[in-house]
């Protein structure tokens, strides 16, 4: 017998669209590549474990070294030993090669907010305006999301607005005392006006303030990067056993490659990982859920949309770091290792840029020494001296900048092309010189040399490959995210969304995978 609804993949916008179908008593099959699980994060705190755990060099490394080896990695994250798991053999499974463009992405269950940054926000309405529904729309879904998530950062500062999320927060988390100072200069120097084109303000997270039920609230413990072995920060795995208990099905190790049309409803085409076997598994109506490339891929060689390129959005980057001035060389302090403040950047041009200060003293030390031009031993020291008073920072700009490509070819194979738009390095630019401008009356400074732009995919933000339209064409979907000419195939992560903010998307994805849950349920 097929299933009622079959669902591709347990990230954030598989278990946002399974809730409200379970809830409603439905027959929902969860599916992802899953074949073990993510390593275990370390517990305690993290300046006591650097002093004081033999086993350090373990979960800082690896047992190969291979954290200290890996310099391609984008990301630090990308070269942390217990969340391997977590990025492991994704573009080989889905079929998926690159030209100068980064594509990352999870067979974990829980996908990649395994191992994201939880920064959260509302699309506000003009972000929205390309969306083919009212952004009105999306009030219940993003009350019961927030709830169900749980979010901090709450204040009334300057980006409450912009963040659109207080109704459901809990109030911020302390500062540490870089932070705070810099808040309160900033709180000094302007009135209702940017400084320099920069508002900034308290961080708005997936993270937990309080105990909820399996999960524990945020200690400061500041191992955020490894993985939080309290539960504070948000991951999708943790609401599997939940949706296990109310009725859900698991399916772990299949690789979804295409899905065909059949009498019942529909036939999704993969592979059993562990072995290499094929197989397949039949429902009434199907949800692609699997992140935005994975998607797109089996999406279209569903629909045979071979040789035919078609954009991809994601969010150019940027890295900074910010020197407090006349405090070098302080003793480290345990704090918080997320993001502590948030800015929002307009640009002459009208760019809106968002982006996240915090503190590296959680970092592994070499993710800054590498950069510093001087010997290794001389890094060390410069390092040792400065890192207690700096800030690292970075931002991401809206995909209107990029000219990003995808194409599928008569192999199956999804190519994905990086292309900077004409305009991002002069928005770079310009953020980089207000910045200086802004820090320099904040009593900070932009280290010379440190604000770089990142790897054209680095963000791990893609979307837009399946974009919603009021008149959905082939290879489009329509408001709910059913894909056009074909019934009973929808798509719920963000490879729906017609446009791209700087903004962090995650909680609106969330959002509308939710909307799509109950249409689902409704029929």
């Amino acid at each position: 017998m097929p299933h009622e609804v079959v669902i591709i993949g347990t990230g954030p916008a598989g278990v946002s669209a399974a809730w409200p179908l379970v809830q409603a008593g439905r027959d929902v099959l969860m599916v992802d590549a899953s074949v073990g699980k993510v390593g275990t994060p370390p517990d305690g705190e993290y300046f006591d474990l650097r002093r004081h755990d033999g086993s350090q060099r373990d979960w800082m490394f690896g047992a190969d070294l291979a954290a200290w080896i890996d310099r391609a990695a984008t990301s630090p994250k990308l070269r942390v030993p217990t969340l391997r798991a977590v990025f492991d053999g994704f573009a080989e499974a889905n079929r998926i090669v690159t030209d100068n463009f980064a594509a990352i992405g999870s067979l974990a269950r829980g996908g990649l907010s395994n191992a994201w940054g939880c920064g959260v926000a509302r699309y506000d309405r003009d972000e929205m305006a390309d969306f083919p529904f009212a952004h009105a729309d999306l009030d219940e879904s993003f009350a019961a999301v927030s709830r169900r998530v749980g979010l901090s950062g709450r204040a009334d500062d300057d980006l409450s607005g912009y963040f659109g999320l207080d109704d459901w927060a809990d109030p911020a988390p302390a500062l540490d005392d870089n932070a705070q100072n810099l808040m309160r200069r900033y709180d000094a120097l302007h009135s209702d006006g940017a400084l320099h084109g920069l508002r900034l303000g308290r961080a708005r997270l997936a993270l937990l303030a309080s105990d909820r039920e399996d999960r524990r609230a945020c200690d400061l413990s500041g191992l955020c990067l490894w993985g939080c072995a309290r539960g504070a920060l948000y991951s999708a795995s943790q609401e599997l056993p939940g949706l296990a208990r109310a009725g859900a099905g698991l399916r772990k190790g299949f690789v979804a490659d295409h899905i065909e049309k059949i009498e019942t409803g529909w036939r999704v085409h993969g592979v059993e990982r562990g072995t290499g076997a094929s197989a397949t598994i039949d429902a009434r109506r199907v949800v692609l859920a699997a992140g935005t490339l994975a998607t797109t891929a089996i999406a279209w060689r569903t629909l045979r949309h071979f040789e035919t390129p078609q954009r991809v959005m994601s969010n150019p980057t940027a890295a900074f770091l910010l020197l407090r001035m006349g405090l070098p060389g302080r003793a480290p302090v345990a704090g918080p290792a997320f993001a502590q403040l948030a800015f929002a950047h307009r640009s002459v041009a009208g760019h809106l840029a968002y982006g996240a200060l915090f503190s590296p003293g959680h970092l592994p030390a070499f993710e800054f020494i590498k950069h510093i031009p001087s010997s290794r031993s001389a890094a060390r020291l410069i390092w040792r001296l400065l890192n207690t008073a700096t800030l690292v920072g970075n931002a991401f700009l809206p995909a209107s900048l990029t000219r990003h490509s995808a194409v599928l070819g008569r192999d199956g194979r999804l190519r994905v092309t990086g292309k900077a738009g004409d305009d991002l390095s002069a928005a770079i630019t310009g953020i980089a010189r207000d910045w200086r401008k802004a820090a320099r009356r904040l009593g900070f400074l932009v280290m010379p040399g440190s604000f770089t732009m990142g790897q054209l995919g680095s963000d791990i933000h893609y979307a837009g490959t399946l974009p919603m339209r009021k008149d959905p064409r082939i290879g489009e979907t329509n408001a709910v995210g059913e894909l056009a000419g074909q019934p009973g195939l929808f798509v719920a992560d963000a490879a729906t969304f017609p446009e791209l903010s700087a903004k962090p998307h995650t909680l609106t994805m969330m959002a509308m995978a939710d909307r799509l849950g109950r249409h689902l349920a409704q029929l």
